[in-house]
């Protein structure tokens, strides 16, 4: 089956379970918001993506991955899903999964839980191959009406909805990792690492922990404070977040950032991040790699070196390390946070 397929023919399950369709999201920016995501947005690191060319059906035959789109929460008219991975050899048999939720990257408002897959998509066939369990959450994008801490919330509000159906869904509610990149990469870090009664959420889901065991940014921005790290475009795009620059709410900025909110009692650390990154700079990652070692945290920050944002070359230099050794470190370390998915007596 080739990738477009696995990636868009989820088999739609409410948050009910009674098969509601998952509703499109509406995003209407004005033409100079368009115009900096399109100047912004680093799109073009597919074309450096090994697997991206060619036919991909022969890297996604084994294993043979099953793929099913769940609601777990609904605003209104507006429904919000997520699509969950897991290995057909493995979802017949009784088994708690360890679970990873990805959160797509788009500058906090386009894409959504397939658009960013394809990039990690070795990562999830390699982790869903050794009995855990992948998902891709979709999340309230900002525009004109919602800002921060809508999407954080919803974040959260997967991982509660997990842990309030881990049984029924066959997974481990105390063995959950966060992963972003860029926007993602963000996300991921404030609802893993601000305080787990912050920021709202679904009242129906508010009752279950919002906390993971481990959390893993790609060149997401840490520490929307820092002066010398902001520029006009960068600037637009905040605020679109926020909801309104920096000048005039300088605390709200400093609540919408996750190096404010680590800690000693703050779940591991990964932080990856390019070190001539033109969008997100280097020393987003820095300087919450050194907060993180001052507080007592434990955090690891890998350097990608002669890339530009997430993975973009940016010249004829060959990017290090390479973007399947990356995915490889990922899931390494996931698997070292989260444990084996299966015990030492268990088999497939």
């Amino acid at each position: 089956m080739a990738v477009a397929a696995k990636l868009f023919n989820c088999t739609p399950r409410s948050r009910g379970m009674k098969g509601i369709v998952f509703k499109a999201r509406l995003l209407c920016p004005g033409l100079l918001m368009l115009v900096v995501i399109a100047l912004t947005i680093p799109m073009s690191f597919f074309e450096y993506v090994p697997w991206m060319e060619g036919d991909m059906a022969s890297r996604v035959m084994e294993p043979v991955l099953v793929c099913e789109e769940i609601i777990y929460k609904e605003i209104g008219e507006m429904s919000l899903g997520f699509d969950i991975y897991r290995s057909s050899e493995i979802s017949a048999s009784p088994h708690m999964a360890p679970v990873v939720v990805y959160v797509h990257g788009g500058a906090w408002m386009v894409g959504d839980k397939r658009s960013g897959l394809r990039l990690a998509w070795p990562m999830l066939e390699a982790l869903c191959s050794k009995g855990f369990v992948f998902v891709s959450t979709d999340y309230r994008l900002a525009n004109t009406y919602t800002k921060f801490p809508a999407p954080v919330e919803d974040v959260r509000d997967t991982v509660r909805y997990l842990k309030k159906n881990a049984d029924q869904l066959g997974i481990d509610s105390e063995r959950i990792a966060l992963m972003g990149v860029s926007a993602g990469g963000h996300l991921a870090l404030m609802a893993a690492l601000a305080p787990d009664d912050s920021l709202g959420g679904d009242p129906e889901l508010c009752t279950y922990s919002g906390r993971v065991r481990a959390v893993v940014s790609w060149c997401g921005p840490t520490d929307l404070r820092i002066e010398q790290h902001r520029t006009p475009i960068r600037e637009i795009l905040v605020a679109e977040l926020v909801g309104q620059p920096f000048q005039n709410d300088s605390y709200l900025y400093s609540a919408a950032s996750p190096a404010a909110y680590v800690s000693s009692a703050s779940p591991p650390i990964l932080l990856l991040h390019s070190e001539e990154d033109s969008l997100v700079p280097y020393g987003q990652a820095q300087c919450m790699y050194e907060q993180a070692m001052v507080v007592g945290a434990d955090v690891m920050l890998i350097s990608i070196k002669n890339s530009g944002h997430v993975y973009k070359k940016i010249d004829d230099r060959e990017i290090q390390p390479g973007l399947e050794d990356i995915l490889k470190l990922i899931a390494d370390y996931i698997e070292r946070q989260l444990g084996l998915a299966f015990g030492p007596c268990e088999h497939r």
